[in-house]
């Protein structure tokens, strides 16, 4: 599979569910891959703590299916001038995201299915992105 964009990329994790895999809600993009030059592999950067084992099939799974070399950095193992280099143009690729104007709808659909996951909203360059918390709407 040959990704060519950060979109792509975020579209591959979804479909694969290497979100899940992970356990994260976000995974940082930085490097030549993030700021959209020609490139010759992707910078991943993983804030949230991962399992070893998860971290190990996410690797098997995106050097499988992805043409182009990937390099991960754990932030929290990462050297301190890695990460304020990565941070410089980090971009991230999401687990959910949705549009302000489809937020109402999804929030009566849940309400509808008296089942309602709470999100955490963060407002970023005019869209919502929510992190997915399980909550139950009591009634």
């Amino acid at each position: 599979m040959e990704i060519k964009n950060i979109k792509e990329l975020e579209n591959y994790f979804r479909k694969t569910h290497l979100f899940d895999l992970l356990g994260v809600s976000k995974i940082g993009v930085f490097g030549s891959f993030a700021r959209e030059e020609k490139f010759n592999d992707i910078d991943l950067l993983i804030e949230d703590n991962v399992s070893l084992e998860s971290l190990v099939s996410f690797r098997s799974m995106l050097k499988q299916d992805i043409q182009v070399p990937v390099d991960i950095v754990l932030s929290k193992y990462a050297e301190p001038i890695i990460l304020f280099r990565a941070r410089q143009d980090l971009k991230y690729a999401r687990r959910f995201s949705i549009i302000k104007n489809d937020l109402p709808q999804l929030v009566l659909q849940q309400i509808s299915n008296k089942v309602f996951n709470s999100h955490e909203l963060e407002i970023s360059k005019g869209s919502i992105f929510y992190q997915h918390i399980n909550f139950s709407l009591l009634h």
